[in-house]
């Protein structure tokens, strides 16, 4: 099949698809564009190396179960989160929501020996409002902990993390 053959097959199913009606329960968000990731405030010998991306295998959480997926590259940050009714986290997922931001890698923790301070700025996918958040994370090899669910990191910076829920990087 020639290139143009494919490129005319792919407009076709892009007007298909346009033509097709969805309906939404919720109203549109507006985007608002993320600040710019800001410089390391840091020196890069005490930073704690969260670039790649990272897996939280099969929880439970507030009565569902969910897997999480984070992506940290080059000073900014994708979070996925997929929910799902059974313990193994198996078959399609309820529900899939990703929200995308920037961080900002600071000062090692006072708090957690090891820890790394990071500042994350993410849009609240219902609202469209940006959020600024203030983690811990400690990186041991292959795998990330971070703060605890419980502990409200849009408020103040935690000072423990969670070491039952590791996330594991992927592609190692």
């Amino acid at each position: 099949m020639k290139i143009s053959q494919l490129s005319m097959m792919s407009l076709g199913l892009m007007v298909a698809l346009s033509a097709c009606s969805v309906e939404s329960t919720m109203d549109p968000i507006t985007a608002i564009p993320l600040p710019p990731p800001q410089s390391p405030s840091a020196p890069e010998s005490s930073k704690v190396k969260v670039d790649g991306s990272w897996k939280l295998d099969c929880v439970a959480q507030d009565g569902y179960y969910q897997i999480e997926t984070m992506k940290f590259e080059n000073g900014k940050i994708e979070t996925t989160v997929s929910l799902y009714y059974n313990s193994g986290c198996t078959g399609s997922p309820i529900f899939n929501q990703t929200v995308k931001g920037n961080y900002t890698l600071g000062a090692a923790s006072a708090a957690v020996t090891g820890a790394t301070e990071v500042d994350a700025t993410l849009q609240d996918p219902q609202t469209g409002e940006l959020r600024k958040y203030f983690l811990v994370v400690l990186v041991e090899g292959t795998k990330m902990f971070l703060p605890p669910t419980t502990h409200d990191s849009s408020k103040t910076r935690a000072t423990s993390i969670d070491r039952s829920k590791p996330y594991v990087k992927i592609g190692g």
